[in-house]
């Protein structure tokens, strides 16, 4: 699958969970996302894909159990290219340098 970088944000702050790819899970895909958060805080009873943007994957998640007060979240997953244009290379580090203060890593 190769370096990727997945990111749950939720009111202001955001989680990092993985920054290589170490599964054959395709995490644009609402099916894997489920699988991949299901022995998680994360996981979800809807993975919900998001309108807009064309540059990463963007899902709202329902979750089984509220995390940290919160029933939904929002994950993000970038890949090395541009989701809508995949001739297009795209920086996983341009991703990681946009991370708000309090990160939190998994």
């Amino acid at each position: 699958m190769g370096k990727e970088i997945i990111l749950l944000a939720f009111h202001g702050q955001l989680n990092r969970l993985m920054t290589s790819g170490s599964s054959d899970l395709d995490l644009s895909t609402e099916r894997d996302v489920r699988a991949y958060l299901e022995n998680t805080p994360f996981k979800s009873q809807d993975v919900i894909p998001l309108s807009g943007g064309t540059a990463n994957y963007v899902f709202r998640l329902k979750l089984v159990t509220p995390y940290l007060g919160r029933e939904t979240l929002v994950l993000k997953h970038a890949k090395p290219y541009v989701k809508n244009y995949h001739a297009i290379a795209l920086d996983l580090d341009r991703q990681v340098s946009r991370l708000v203060p309090g990160v939190v890593h998994l």
